[in-house]
C-alpha cells in the first residue's frame, strides 16, 4: 500500500528544465531557480535517499534552515550534498547542525569547506550511519583557512562510530587540530587532505595521527602552495606497511636522494597505487635536483609486488643499469605516469630500450602536456615498436623449440 502511494505521487511531479528526475529517490534542487521543489509534498513519502542543494545567490547569501528541510520528512536520507552553481555566493547554513542530528540514516555528506565548524562537526559525530565526510574547496586558497576554528570540537566517546572516509579542504594546521581532537576516531580507512602545510611541525603532527590509524589504507595529500618545497621527512611519517594507495601531489616535485628512495620502496609492501607527481605543470625549466630515474623501477617491482599504478617525476638524463632478464622481478604495473618529467632528447633511445626490457608488455606510459611532450611521444612510439620486435623474437624462439612446428 505504501509503495503504491509513492508511485502515485511520481507522475504528479512538475518537471522543470533544471528540476529533478521523476525518480524521487534522487532529488536535485537549484535555488532560487526552483525553490518550490523543497515543498513538503515532494518529501512526504520518506523515500528520498539522495538530496543535492545548489545555491546561486549573487546578492543576498542564501540561508538554509530547518524550515526549508523538515527533518521528520527526511528520515531515510542517505546522501546529502550542498554547494553552488554558476559561481554563486556560498550559502549560510545556520540551521544545518540542528537538522543533521536527526538524519540517522545519513551515510555520506558533502558541504562547503567553511561550514566545518565545531558545531557542525559535533552534530555529525553522533550520526550512527555516517561513513564519509567531504568538505569541498573554495576558489581562493587564502579563504581555505576561514572554516575550521582553532578550538577543538567537543566530541563524546564513540564519536563518528561508522566513519571510514574523510576528505577535507582546509589549511593543514586546522585540519590536523581536528584530527588531534579527543575521541576523534582512528578507525578511518581513507584520508584525503586537499590542503597545504603552513607550520613547520604540520607534517610530523599528521604522521602521528596516521600512525594511530591501524586500518588506514588510503592517504591522499595535495599541497598547492608554491612557497613550500616538499621534503622526504614530510612523506616518511605517512609510509605504512598497510597502505594500498598513497598520493602526495605538491606544487614542486619531491626531491629524494638514493637513501630516501630506498627507504620509500622498502616501506610499502602492500602498495597498489602510488603517485608522487607534481600537482600542476610548474616552471617548464624547473628540474628536481634528485628525481627518480628509470633505474628505480626494478626495485619497485621487487619490493612492491602489488603495484599497479606508479606516478613519479623522472629525470631521464642518466646512464641506465645493465639488467639481466633473469633477474627482473615480475610486475603487475599497468600505468607509469611520468607527469611533466624532464626528458633529455639524447636519452630517448636508451630510455625506450630500457623500458621495453623492464616494463610489463601491457603497461601504459603516460605524460602531461609540457615542452617535453614531443620527446615523450617519440619515446612511446619507439617503445611500441621495440615491444613488437620482442614479441616477434619470443614467438620465433618458442616455435623453434616446439618440435610439432618444424616443417618436414
Amino acid at each position: 500500500m505504501y509503495k503504491g502511494f509513492v508511485c502515485l505521487l511520481k507522475p504528479l511531479l512538475p518537471l522543470t528544465p533544471n528540476g529533478p528526475s521523476q525518480n524521487l529517490e534522487n532529488l536535485t534542487v537549484k535555488h532560487p531557480e526552483n525553490p518550490a521543489l523543497l515543498d513538503a509534498k515532494f518529501l512526504m513519502h520518506r523515500g528520498l535517499r539522495s538530496l543535492t542543494l545548489l545555491f546561486n545567490s549573487h546578492y543576498v547569501p542564501a540561508e538554509l534552515s530547518t524550515d526549508m528541510l523538515p527533518s521528520q520528512l527526511l528520515s531515510g536520507l542517505a546522501h546529502l550534498k550542498i554547494g553552488t552553481y554558476n559561481n554563486g555566493v556560498q550559502p549560510h547554513l545556520p540551521g544545518l547542525p540542528a537538522l543533521l542530528r536527526h538524519l540517522l540514516c545519513l551515510e555520506t555528506i558533502e558541504l562547503p569547506q567553511y561550514t566545518a565548524t565545531c558545531q557542525f562537526l559535533e552534530a555529525l559525530s553522533v550520526l550512527p550511519a555516517l561513513e564519509s565526510i567531504v568538505t569541498s574547496p573554495v576558489e581562493d586558497p587564502v579563504e581555505r583557512c576561514n572554516g575550521l576554528h582553532p578550538e577543538s570540537p567537543s566530541l563524546q566517546r564513540g564519536a563518528f562510530p561508522m566513519l571510514t572516509s574523510l576528505t577535507i579542504s582546509e589549511c593543514a594546521s586546522q585540519v590536523i587540530h581536528l584530527l588531534e581532537s579527543r575521541h576523534f576516531p582512528t578507525t578511518i580507512t581513507s584520508l584525503t587532505l586537499e590542503t597545504f602545510f603552513r607550520d613547520e611541525d604540520d607534517p610530523a603532527r599528521l604522521a602521528i595521527f596516521v600512525e594511530k590509524c591501524t586500518d588506514l589504507n588510503e592517504v591522499s595529500i595535495r599541497d598547492d602552495s608554491e612557497h613550500s618545497r616538499p621534503q622526504f621527512r614530510w612523506l616518511k611519517g605517512l609510509l605504512s606497511t598497510t597502505l594500498t594507495r598513497l598520493e602526495v601531489k605538491s606544487y614542486w616535485a619531491l626531491d629524494l636522494d638514493a637513501s630516501d628512495i630506498n627507504s620509500l620502496i622498502h616501506s610499502l609492501p602492500s602498495i597498489e597505487i602510488l603517485y608522487l607527481n607534481t600537482s600542476s605543470v610548474v616552471d617548464r625549466d624547473y628540474r628536481p635536483h634528485k628525481p627518480f630515474t628509470f633505474n628505480n623501477l626494478p626495485a619497485f617491482f621487487r619490493y612492491c609486488p602489488k603495484l599497479r599504478e606508479l606516478g613519479i617525476t623522472v629525470g631521464a638524463s642518466r646512464p641506465y643499469d645493465i639488467i639481466e632478464d633473469a633477474s627482473l622481478p615480475p610486475s603487475q604495473l599497468q600505468i607509469l605516469q611520468v607527469g611533466s618529467s624532464w626528458l633529455d632528447p639524447e636519452f630517448v633511445c636508451a630510455s625506450a630500450a630500457f623500458l621495453a626490457q623492464v616494463l610489463p608488455r601491457k603497461c601504459c606510459v603516460c605524460y602531461e602536456d609540457t615542452t617535453h611532450m614531443e620527446t615523450w611521444r617519440t619515446l612511446i612510439e619507439m617503445l611500441h615498436y621495440l615491444r613488437m620486435a620482442l614479441d616477434l623474437g619470443e614467438a620465433r624462439c618458442r616455435a623453434s623449440n616446439d618440435p610439432s612446428s618444424l616443417s618436414l
